[in-house]
């Protein structure tokens, strides 16, 4: 039986894939691509909203960093590394 608690899961995965297409190395794009393809059709109202959170991405990360990706990947020991 899954609890309250871990149906969180559900969630935080789906979220954590799409922030990683984010990224220059846009990683999970094919999972999304399978999973939920509008977010990639244009007129689409999820193409919409993935287009303002890339924005929003992309302005935040010009303020805070410069403009540089920062990803962890496997293996680093949780370190970030800059690419």
């Amino acid at each position: 039986m899954i609890e309250t608690c871990d149906s969180d899961i559900f969630i935080a995965i789906p979220g954590l894939a799409i922030l990683k297409t984010l990224t220059l190395t846009q990683e999970d794009e094919s999972i999304c691509k399978r999973f939920l393809p509008s977010m990639f059709q244009e007129g689409e109202e999820a193409c919409k909203k993935y287009s303002e959170l890339k924005g929003a991405y992309i302005k935040l990360k010009t303020r805070v960093c410069g403009g540089a990706d920062f990803i962890i990947r496997s293996g680093s020991g949780g370190q970030k590394q800059r690419s």
